[in-house]
């Protein structure tokens, strides 16, 4: 995959995952139903704070550790924290947020030196944190609205 390649697959993913809650009422965007007690807005708050790394791929270039999540008890935990932080700011701020956290890791990849990218290094975290991501979001906001006949 060359660099090209790559900014589209994550734009795609991320576009995919916007599009799956298109349409859907801005009261049914915040019902905590969507992945356990998860609604689509804590979901999109989500995938923005784990698009959002852009930290830890600089550390990896400058040959540091990124963030070690055991510091917070672990993945779940961290991620239950970067919930109550975002969960009562307005929805508006999350689609915001979304769409500028989005465009710096975009402008970010396309910075990279590409040899990050050329062979199997850690940068492949970049895949789990954005459009792999994305598509498990997508797939939990699809059958969400399937099953609610939105």
């Amino acid at each position: 995959m060359d660099r090209k390649q790559l900014l589209k697959r994550v734009d795609w993913g991320w576009t995919a995952f916007r599009q799956s809650f298109q349409g859907v009422p801005h009261g049914a965007l915040l019902q905590p139903v969507v992945v356990g007690e998860w609604s689509v807005k804590d979901l999109i708050d989500h995938a923005a704070t784990w698009e959002d790394s852009r930290a830890a791929l600089y550390a990896m270039m400058q040959g540091r550790s990124p963030l070690r999540y055991v510091t917070y008890g672990g993945i779940d935990a961290f991620n239950h924290a970067q919930r109550l932080l975002l969960h009562d700011a307005p929805l508006s701020d999350a689609l915001q947020r979304s769409d500028a956290v989005h465009a710096r890791l975009l402008t970010f990849l396309s910075d990279v030196p590409w040899g990050h990218f050329a062979a199997e290094t850690r940068f492949r975290r970049l895949r789990l944190d954005s459009y792999r991501h994305y598509r498990e979001h997508q797939l939990h906001v699809l059958a969400w609205r399937q099953a609610r006949g939105l």
